[in-house]
């Protein structure tokens, strides 16, 4: 019995005392901004401060993606975990402030066991790879590592100084100790450790200060840094940084505050009007009940409160606080049902439900179902024909486009594998595009074909490059640039104003050349094989390449250059701002593809580095390219065992069509490409084939060709046009016509023949929009039909329509927006965005629906209950399923593997691990190289790997990886015959690369294959081999769209990197000898060498070979397998461990596992003796 002195907590009249409200706001508030907080202390950025892994030798230039701290103002910055620098796997800790003079720096740190701590001094050569001085500070045991407590200068990585720190001793005992730097004469370095001091004769002169913190793999944790000196004005410095909450308040408090309440907002005042609006509850009542209270909530919150919180626990608190007040506004939905109960009487009366069950075919319920059968037959009806209208375009037969004829090729040609037809369009407005082109496939012929948003440069792709130096940038502004991480959109590069470097060098302006200055005058560094210059400069070596030179393979920059090479100005030697006429054997003949036709090529760059210009091709100031691939890809196939399909090429990913597999007969066709935005067509013969209307605003109507961008914006052009055969041959393509129309065009000429296919497509989106309107409306009627026990009648009909419309509107107003996605109105989302909101509202109307069922029928059993539940998951299912069928292609993607109708030989086309990160794809050269199928009277030996191996952080250009370097000190060694092709891409292991070697690779015909795999197998798991077997399933997943997406979802879950990295040790070891066991067989079957090289590491290096990957005891065990394969296959094994170990100090490695330049030369010099 309620004591009647106090009032009912339901009680419509409880009154809510104002100071239960601020609590609860300033609870809520307040768990959100101390959260925030704390995550700012432990992974924000700090001023002054920037993180880079890979510091010992990139330590300005470059930063590895995933360290860059990319939100400045918040930042990212993982090194500042527990409110202090935490540096390991190479990581480094930079000074961003300009110094003219440093004069004291001191820093209180903690070794590991093991570790070692790096006090860089300067960079004296801004640019130039691992020159600098520093203090190292050791923590390992006596007598049984290389390192020792000294100052050290190195020069591009090898050392030329060290001078013992006797005074200290050999090692430091792990734990904290404070050291002291302090410059006390010309070339006179006071160093003091603990308050022990020592001076020592260092050259310093000349020294132009940067400093820097770092170590090696092992943790050095940094509590306290301080420099003083003079700033780049001249005026007094005196910095520190003791990784302070102060400090994180102060300069991020309103930007807390801001996504605080931002965050707020989203999480607690959307919940809170609808649970308002739908139960008419007073807003203060509903947020006290569900912030504050019960008890629970009110301590959730206040430990969300507590300052100094460990992060995961900090989040793991603040995740049970949001839960537990989403489950309060839950629970007053529930209290408070009336919003959306259906009575049997007249809108807006209530009439109780019998409360006696009632068959689910009582006469009082037959009309319901009736009603709601007809109306999902009528939605199903409407989804059958919105997909025959989209079937209804393949197989019609269209009239010549017309319009404008803007290039002509009469020439045929064949290709073989490493060929290519490349052409570029001309610059003109058009609002319709059309290439028509003959190409001749006979019995298990393949080619590619593809519209490009932008031709491939020689420029990298999808690299990062360790030359470029980080910019010093004002707070405000946007790190990393697209030039470090290549394929994010819309991301400039931050400039720094030249002067502000200059200033440094005390008004000296040097330009050293490389990658950033290719026309400077740059200082010769030493000659040999395999050193490279860039600019003008004295090295000769067999590879050396200068700004005009003529040796072979000049590649020219800011001048004629012409190069008399072997491939001389052709199509394959492109120079920005340069003529480049050709007079090598590829230069003014045939295999030229100019739009000119004179055997010239274009020529002339446009000052992108290609000829093919085109957005983003390439670095305006050197380094990678910032290249993304956009493209209209057309395979071509007469081979059963991969269909051809019209794909949307969209960076690594080739998306593959709905209306795919078909295959050409063989024999001569004439295939054209029409392109009218969103709509893509493929014609084989003048017949619609394929066709694709999902390339919203990927190829907006506007100018094409080279110069396209100039003037737009960021505005998409199609810039040219590529051949590629995926097989050995292609027996003749050629005969290529392009012509465009402008929208002007179309009055005087008639209709648009793309018109009626056009209008087929919009009325096609509408009929699927409103079926899966009407579906749902049908099958929410009939849910209710069979849950509730209310009578039929009209107003209950009026009723619980009104209540579909409520429970659906996030959903309606998102099909509407799929209806506008093209206008003004659209609110300019995306198709993806557009089709993510409506799963968002596909899962709100169920949860809706589940609310309306409660309150119709609150005395429901419990089966009638797990009845309910049961068919609002039914309701969510397919309503997705009925979105999905207005998404053709995006269903299509859901529903199948990636190798879905391929014979196992073609897997490797659409491997989403082969294509990751895999520029061969782009327009299939190595390292941005031409190499040919047939090399006759020239050996090739190909090296397959990983990121190292790739030379991830080393440009192309550069030729510094150890392929580039083994090639130079082969024919140093009088190997001229030789020649060495990198067929390596980052983040694959050995399964991988045996399913790359066994299809294009072997196309190639190497004579021998170096195989480098080791550190990616504990990186990754090859999720294909786990789910079934060597290569993955091939079957359909499932036919329905919602299915598809539950069966995936645990794989795609135990392929994230997190879960592989945690299941790699458990079987890798013994999948990766299966796999070097296959690749020695299948190699020897064509006649081929195997060489084995085992990957190095930097803890491979400091560990004397103990283990290769940080905490992988095991992975000893790999390079064991190495060894053991080699002797048992008679297998030439190469360990690279004692030729670095000869000089341990030196920088071999810039982060955890990818090698220097000088490591990648030492490198190949000893495997080249093999």
């Amino acid at each position: 019995m309620a004591n009647p002195g106090r009032p009912d907590p339901e009680s419509p009249t409880r009154r809510v005392s104002p100071l239960l409200v601020v609590a609860a706001l300033i609870l809520s508030f307040g768990a959100l901004f101390n959260t925030l907080v704390v995550t700012v202390q432990n992974l924000g950025d700090r001023d002054g401060i920037r993180y880079i892994n890979g510091g010992k030798i990139f330590f300005e230039r470059g930063s590895m993606w995933y360290h860059t701290p990319g939100l400045r103002r918040l930042g990212m910055a993982p090194q500042n975990i527990g409110g202090h620098a935490n540096l390991r796997n190479n990581d480094f800790a930079l000074f961003e402030p300009l110094l003219e003079r440093m004069d004291r720096m001191e820093v209180d740190f903690s070794l590991a066991p093991g570790a070692f701590l790096l006090a860089v001094l300067d960079h004296p050569e801004p640019g130039d790879e691992g020159t600098l001085r520093a203090v190292r500070l050791t923590a390992f045991k006596e007598g049984e590592q290389h390192f020792t407590n000294a100052a050290v200068r190195f020069d591009q990585g090898a050392v030329v100084d060290r001078v013992p720190l006797s005074t200290l001793g050999g090692q430091l005992e792990p734990g904290r100790h404070r050291l002291g730097l302090e410059i006390v004469g010309t070339d006179r370095l006071r160093v003091t450790v603990d308050g022990i001091s020592q001076d020592i004769d260092f050259p310093l002169q000349g020294m132009l200060p940067f400093p820097a913190l770092g170590g090696g793999e092992l943790d050095l944790t940094i509590h306290r840094w301080r420099v003083e000196g003079l700033d780049a004005d001249g005026r007094t410095l005196d910095w520190e940084q003791s990784w302070t909450i102060r400090e994180v308040l102060q300069r991020n408090v309103m930007v807390l505050l801001r996504l605080s309440l931002s965050a707020w907002l989203l999480l607690f005042a959307l919940p809170a009007v609808k649970v308002v609006l739908e139960s008419r509850a007073p807003p203060h009542r509903v947020l006290v009940d569900a912030l504050l209270l019960p008890r629970p909530r009110a301590i959730y919150g206040a430990l969300c409160l507590i300052p100094f919180t460990p992060l995961m626990l900090q989040w793991l608190l603040l995740l049970n606080y949001v839960v537990l007040a989403w489950i309060g506004f839950v629970a007053q939905l529930r209290a408070r049902p009336a919003a959306w109960s259906i009575s049997a009487g007249r809108p807006g009366r209530r009439s109780e439900p019998s409360e006696a069950p009632q068959s689910w075919l009582h006469s009082s319920r037959r009309p319901w179902w009736l009603v709601g059968g007809v109306i999902v037959a009528v939605g199903v009806s409407l989804l059958a024909m919105a997909q025959s209208r989209l079937d209804s375009v393949s197989g019609t037969r269209l009239r010549s486009a017309g319009g404008e004829l803007l290039l002509a090729q009469a020439d045929v040609r064949g290709l073989t594998t490493g060929q290519r037809l490349a052409v570029n369009f001309p610059t003109v407005a058009v609002d319709a595009l059309s290439a028509s082109f003959r190409i001749n496939l006979q019995p298990g012929e393949i080619a590619r074909v593809d519209l490009m948003q932008s031709m491939p440069t020689d420029a990298d792709v999808f690299q990062v490059d360790r030359q470029t130096l980080i910019q010093h940038v004002d707070l405000d502004a946007v790190v990393p640039s697209g030039r470090m991480l290549p394929t994010l959109e819309g991301v400039g590069s931050p400039q720094e104003p030249v002067d502000r470097r200059d200033r440094r060098l005390g008004g000296r302006s040097e330009s050293r050349g490389g990658p950033e200055d290719s026309a400077g005058d740059a200082r010769s560094r030493r000659g040999g094989p395999g050193d490279r210059d860039f600019g003008q400069r004295d090295g000769r070596g067999p590879d050396d390449r200068g700004s005009g030179g003529d040796r072979p393979d000049d590649w020219d920059s800011h001048g004629e250059g012409r190069g008399r090479g072997p491939h001389g100005g052709g199509p394959d030697d492109r120079d920005s701002h340069g003529e480049g006429r050709g007079r090598g054997p590829h230069g003014g003949g045939p295999d030229d593809w100019g739009p000119d036709g004179d055997g010239r090529g274009d020529g002339r760059g446009d000052g992108r580095g290609d000829e093919g210009g085109g957005p983003g091709e390439g670095p305006d100031e050197g380094g990678p390219s910032r290249y993304a691939l956009r493209a209209i890809s057309l395979l071509l196939s007469t081979d059963p065992g991969i269909p051809s399909e019209l794909r949307k090429g969209w960076n690594f990913d080739m998306i593959r069509s709905a209306r795919g597999g078909w295959t050409l007969e063989p024999g001569e066709h004439q295939v054209e490409i029409r392109f009218s935005d969103p709509l893509v067509l493929v014609l084989v013969d003048g017949v619609v084939v394929d066709y694709r209307a999902d390339f919203h605003h990927l190829f907006p109507p506007g100018d094409i060709g080279p110069g396209a961008r100039k003037g737009l914006g960021n505005r998409s052009t199609i810039a040219g046009f590529q051949v590629l055969p995926y097989s050995s041959r292609v027996t003749a393509v050629g005969d290529l016509s392009v012509s465009a129309q402008a929208a002007s065009g179309w009055s005087s000429r008639g209709v648009d023949p793309l018109d009626p296919l056009r209008a087929a497509v919009r009325t096609s989106d509408a009929l699927g929009s409103a079926g899966v309107v009407i579906l749902s409306v049908g099958l929410f009627l009939l849910i209710v039909a069979i849950v509730t026990c209310i009578p039929f009648s009209g107003g209950a009909l009026l009723l619980g329509l009104w209540r579909f419309v409520r429970a659906h509107l996030l959903l309606l107003g998102c099909l509407a927006l799929w209806l506008l996605r093209d206008s003004p109105q659209g609110l300019g989302l995306s198709e993806r965005q557009v089709l993510q909101l409506t799963l968002v509202g596909c899962v709100l109307a169920a949860f809706n629906l589940s609310q309306v069922l409660r309150a119709t029928a609150p005395s429901r059993t419990g089966l009638r209950k797990a009845i309910g539940y049961l068919l609002c998951g039914v309701h969510l299912l397919l309503a997705f399923e009925g979105v999905s069928r207005i998404h053709a292609d995006w269903r299509h993607a859901t529903t199948t593997w990636w190798n879905h109708d391929l014979s196992e030989e073609h897997y490797w086309v659409y491997d989403p691990m082969i294509r990751r990160l895999n520029p061969w794809f782009v327009d299939m050269r190595f390292k941005r190289r031409d190499y040919l199928g047939d090399h006759e009277g020239t050996r090739r030996v190909v090296v397959l790997g990983g990121s190292q191996t790739f030379g991830w952080g080393i440009p192309s250009e550069d030729r510094m990886t150890f392929s580039d370097r083994l090639a130079d000190y082969l024919h140093s060694l009088g190997h001229h015959d030789i020649e060495v092709m990198n067929a390596a891409f980052p983040g694959v292991k050995t399964t991988t690369g045996l399913r790359w070697l066994t299809g294009p690779v072997f196309d190639y015909k190497p004579d021998v294959v170096v195989i480098n795999f080791v550190v990616n197998e504990f990186m990754d798991v090859d999720p294909y081999r786990v789910w079934s077997g060597d290569h993955g399933p091939s079957s359909r997943v499932s036919s329905l769209a919602g299915l598809a997406w539950l069966k995936r979802l645990p794989r795609d879950i135990h392929c994230s990197h997190l879960v592989q990295i945690v299941l790699a040790h458990s079987y890798e070891i013994l999948e990766m000898e299966d796999s070097l066991r296959e690749i020695v067989a299948l190699a020897r079957a064509r006649g081929t060498k195997v060489v084995f090289s085992v990957e190095p590491t930097n803890i491979y290096v400091e560990s004397q070979g103990q283990v290769i990957m940080r905490n992988d005891a095991d992975i000893g065990a790999a390079v064991a397998v190495y060894e053991r394969l080699g002797q048992e296959l008679d297998v030439p094994v190469y360990n690279v461990l004692p030729h670095f170990s000869e000089e341990p100090d030196n920088l071999w490695f810039y982060d955890t596992m990818h090698m220097s330049r000088l490591g990648h030369g030492v490198f190949a010099r000893h495997l080249a003796k093999l």
